[in-house]
Protein backbone atom coordinates (compact mmCIF):
# COMPACT_ATOMS: atom_id res chain seq x y z
CA UNK A 1 0.00 0.00 0.00
CA UNK A 2 1.01 3.62 -0.49
CA UNK A 3 1.84 4.31 3.20
CA UNK A 4 4.20 1.30 3.26
CA UNK A 5 6.01 2.56 0.15
CA UNK A 6 6.30 6.01 1.75
CA UNK A 7 7.80 4.52 4.92
CA UNK A 8 10.26 2.31 3.03
CA UNK A 9 11.45 5.00 0.64
CA UNK A 10 11.21 8.11 2.81
CA UNK A 11 14.09 10.42 1.93
CA UNK A 12 15.12 8.34 -1.07
CA UNK A 13 17.11 10.19 -3.72
CA UNK A 14 17.67 8.97 -7.25
CA UNK A 15 15.59 6.69 -9.44
CA UNK A 16 12.77 4.33 -8.50
CA UNK A 17 11.52 2.11 -11.32
CA UNK A 18 7.90 1.10 -10.98
CA UNK A 19 4.78 0.26 -12.88
CA UNK A 20 1.98 2.84 -12.80
CA UNK A 21 0.69 1.78 -9.36
CA UNK A 22 -0.78 4.90 -7.70
CA UNK A 23 0.51 3.81 -4.28
CA UNK A 24 3.94 5.08 -5.31
CA UNK A 25 2.80 8.57 -6.34
CA UNK A 26 3.62 10.22 -3.00
CA UNK A 27 7.27 9.16 -3.38
CA UNK A 28 7.72 11.47 -6.33
CA UNK A 29 6.24 14.63 -4.85
CA UNK A 30 8.90 17.07 -3.76
CA UNK A 31 11.53 16.03 -6.27
CA UNK A 32 13.67 13.71 -4.14
CA UNK A 33 13.13 10.63 -6.26
CA UNK A 34 12.51 10.28 -9.98
CA UNK A 35 9.95 7.81 -11.26
CA UNK A 36 11.22 5.55 -14.02
CA UNK A 37 8.67 3.64 -16.05
CA UNK A 38 8.97 0.01 -17.07
CA UNK A 39 8.71 -0.86 -20.76
CA UNK A 40 7.91 -4.50 -19.96
CA UNK A 41 4.70 -3.40 -18.24
CA UNK A 42 3.79 -1.25 -21.25
CA UNK A 43 4.59 -4.06 -23.67
CA UNK A 44 2.38 -6.47 -21.71
CA UNK A 45 -0.68 -4.26 -22.26
CA UNK A 46 -0.09 -4.26 -26.03
CA UNK A 47 0.51 -8.03 -26.10
CA UNK A 48 -2.83 -8.56 -24.33
CA UNK A 49 -4.58 -6.21 -26.78
CA UNK A 50 -2.97 -7.62 -29.92
CA UNK A 51 -5.44 -10.49 -30.65
CA UNK A 52 -8.30 -8.00 -31.08
CA UNK A 53 -6.40 -4.86 -32.08
CA UNK A 54 -4.93 -5.75 -35.45
CA UNK A 55 -1.92 -4.49 -37.40
CA UNK A 56 -1.55 -1.14 -35.62
CA UNK A 57 -0.91 -2.97 -32.38
CA UNK A 58 1.57 -5.29 -34.11
CA UNK A 59 3.43 -2.21 -35.39
CA UNK A 60 3.63 -0.76 -31.88
CA UNK A 61 4.94 -4.09 -30.56
CA UNK A 62 7.54 -4.18 -33.33
CA UNK A 63 8.75 -0.69 -32.38
CA UNK A 64 9.03 -1.71 -28.73
CA UNK A 65 10.93 -4.84 -29.82
CA UNK A 66 13.36 -2.60 -31.76
CA UNK A 67 13.92 -0.60 -28.58
CA UNK A 68 14.85 -3.81 -26.75
CA UNK A 69 17.17 -4.88 -29.59
CA UNK A 70 19.01 -1.59 -29.29
CA UNK A 71 19.31 -2.05 -25.53
CA UNK A 72 20.88 -5.49 -26.08
CA UNK A 73 23.56 -3.82 -28.18
CA UNK A 74 24.19 -1.27 -25.42
CA UNK A 75 24.68 -3.87 -22.64
CA UNK A 76 28.47 -3.83 -22.72
CA UNK A 77 28.78 -0.05 -23.04
CA UNK A 78 29.76 2.27 -20.21
CA UNK A 79 27.06 4.54 -18.80
CA UNK A 80 28.38 7.47 -20.85
CA UNK A 81 28.59 5.42 -24.06
CA UNK A 82 25.10 3.99 -23.48
CA UNK A 83 23.75 7.49 -22.98
CA UNK A 84 25.29 8.65 -26.27
CA UNK A 85 23.98 5.58 -28.15
CA UNK A 86 20.49 6.06 -26.76
CA UNK A 87 20.58 9.72 -27.75
CA UNK A 88 21.67 8.83 -31.28
CA UNK A 89 19.42 5.81 -31.96
CA UNK A 90 16.79 5.16 -29.27
CA UNK A 91 15.54 8.75 -29.14
CA UNK A 92 14.43 8.62 -32.80
CA UNK A 93 12.57 5.39 -32.18
CA UNK A 94 10.87 6.81 -29.07
CA UNK A 95 9.83 9.98 -30.92
CA UNK A 96 8.35 7.88 -33.74
CA UNK A 97 6.50 5.68 -31.25
CA UNK A 98 5.11 8.73 -29.42
CA UNK A 99 3.84 10.21 -32.71
CA UNK A 100 2.19 6.88 -33.59
CA UNK A 101 0.56 6.51 -30.15
CA UNK A 102 -0.74 10.09 -30.21
CA UNK A 103 -2.34 9.48 -33.62
CA UNK A 104 -3.81 6.13 -32.57
CA UNK A 105 -5.16 7.70 -29.38
CA UNK A 106 -7.38 9.93 -31.52
CA UNK A 107 -9.08 7.07 -33.34
CA UNK A 108 -9.01 3.99 -31.09
CA UNK A 109 -11.88 3.39 -28.68
CA UNK A 110 -10.53 4.39 -25.26
CA UNK A 111 -12.15 1.49 -23.37
CA UNK A 112 -10.93 -1.16 -25.81
CA UNK A 113 -7.89 -3.21 -24.77
CA UNK A 114 -5.81 -1.40 -27.40
CA UNK A 115 -7.12 1.98 -26.23
CA UNK A 116 -6.25 1.11 -22.63
CA UNK A 117 -2.75 0.04 -23.69
CA UNK A 118 -2.24 3.36 -25.47
CA UNK A 119 -3.61 5.27 -22.48
CA UNK A 120 -1.30 3.36 -20.12
CA UNK A 121 1.77 4.18 -22.23
CA UNK A 122 0.94 7.85 -22.82
CA UNK A 123 -0.14 8.37 -19.21
CA UNK A 124 3.36 7.68 -17.96
CA UNK A 125 5.37 8.86 -20.96
CA UNK A 126 7.68 11.10 -18.91
CA UNK A 127 8.60 8.17 -16.65
CA UNK A 128 9.06 5.86 -19.64
CA UNK A 129 11.51 8.22 -21.31
CA UNK A 130 13.78 8.94 -18.31
CA UNK A 131 16.16 6.28 -19.65
CA UNK A 132 16.93 8.56 -22.62
CA UNK A 133 18.55 11.09 -20.29
CA UNK A 134 20.33 8.71 -17.94
CA UNK A 135 22.58 5.91 -19.19
CA UNK A 136 22.48 4.08 -15.86
CA UNK A 137 18.69 3.64 -15.95
CA UNK A 138 17.32 0.33 -17.22
CA UNK A 139 14.54 -0.02 -19.76
CA UNK A 140 12.66 -2.46 -17.56
CA UNK A 141 12.43 -3.69 -13.99
CA UNK A 142 11.75 -7.27 -15.17
CA UNK A 143 15.16 -8.55 -13.97
CA UNK A 144 14.39 -7.34 -10.45
CA UNK A 145 10.89 -8.82 -10.59
CA UNK A 146 12.44 -12.16 -11.57
CA UNK A 147 14.73 -11.93 -8.53
CA UNK A 148 11.82 -11.38 -6.13
CA UNK A 149 9.57 -14.05 -7.65
CA UNK A 150 10.96 -16.79 -5.35
CA UNK A 151 9.96 -14.63 -2.37
CA UNK A 152 6.40 -14.32 -3.65
CA UNK A 153 6.22 -18.03 -4.46
CA UNK A 154 7.77 -19.05 -1.15
CA UNK A 155 5.79 -16.76 1.11
CA UNK A 156 3.10 -19.45 1.54
CA UNK A 157 5.77 -21.86 2.71
CA UNK A 158 7.01 -19.52 5.43
CA UNK A 159 3.74 -17.74 6.08
CA UNK A 160 5.19 -15.95 9.08
CA UNK A 161 8.74 -14.69 9.58
CA UNK A 162 8.49 -15.21 13.34
CA UNK A 163 8.65 -11.51 14.13
CA UNK A 164 8.85 -8.12 12.49
CA UNK A 165 12.60 -8.13 13.19
CA UNK A 166 12.90 -11.52 11.48
CA UNK A 167 11.01 -10.22 8.45
CA UNK A 168 13.34 -7.21 8.20
CA UNK A 169 16.41 -9.47 8.36
CA UNK A 170 14.91 -11.75 5.70
CA UNK A 171 14.28 -8.71 3.47
CA UNK A 172 17.89 -7.58 3.92
CA UNK A 173 19.25 -11.03 3.09
CA UNK A 174 17.02 -11.43 0.03
CA UNK A 175 18.14 -7.98 -1.19
CA UNK A 176 21.82 -8.85 -0.74
CA UNK A 177 21.39 -12.19 -2.53
CA UNK A 178 19.57 -10.54 -5.46
CA UNK A 179 22.23 -7.82 -5.67
CA UNK A 180 25.01 -10.41 -5.76
CA UNK A 181 23.27 -12.31 -8.53
CA UNK A 182 22.62 -9.19 -10.61
CA UNK A 183 26.33 -8.28 -10.43
CA UNK A 184 27.64 -11.79 -11.09
CA UNK A 185 29.02 -12.20 -7.56
CA UNK A 186 29.09 -15.69 -6.06
CA UNK A 187 26.59 -15.48 -3.19
CA UNK A 188 28.34 -18.06 -1.00
CA UNK A 189 31.74 -16.38 -1.43
CA UNK A 190 30.23 -12.96 -0.71
CA UNK A 191 28.55 -14.02 2.52
CA UNK A 192 31.60 -16.06 3.62
CA UNK A 193 33.73 -12.94 3.24
CA UNK A 194 31.26 -10.51 4.80
CA UNK A 195 30.37 -12.68 7.77
CA UNK A 196 34.01 -13.36 8.58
Amino acid sequence: AGPVAEELYRGCRGFIQTDDYAGYNALFRGGGAVRVGCWDHVRRYFVEAQPVAGKDCVTVLQEIAELYKLECKYKTLTVVERQAARDKHSRKLIESLKTRLDALNQRVLPKSPFGEAIHYALGQWDALTVFLEHGQVALSNAPIEREIRPIAVGRHNWHFAGSERGARWAACLFSLIATCRSHGVNVFDYFSDVLR
